[in-house]
């Protein structure tokens, strides 16, 4: 798979959650995305957009394979995020 880099990414947005042809969770696709930000000590967040249950058991499902819980968030909650102060 070819891509860009680029340095400077403090923001990734997930508008589909990444599945193979045979919409099973994509985990490498899912690690690619979001390795994208807050790389070099910086600070990057990550957001899902989950708008079906196909969606939800995705993310449930990268959760258990990478052993590493992603947490919702709300969008008042948003304005509480700690901005990169590089």
């Amino acid at each position: 798979m070819e891509s860009i880099d680029i340095d400077d990414v403090s923001l990734v947005v997930n508008y589909d959650m990444p599945v193979t042809m045979d919409n099973k969770p994509d985990f490498e696709t899912y690690l690619h995305r979001i390795g994208r930000c807050g790389r070099f000590g910086k600070l990057g967040y990550t957001f899902n957009l989950i708008s079906s249950d196909q969606d939800f058991n995705t993310m449930k499902a990268i959760e258990e394979y990478f052993h590493h819980p992603i947490d919702e968030i709300t969008i008042e909650a948003i304005g509480n995020l700690e901005p990169d102060q590089t």
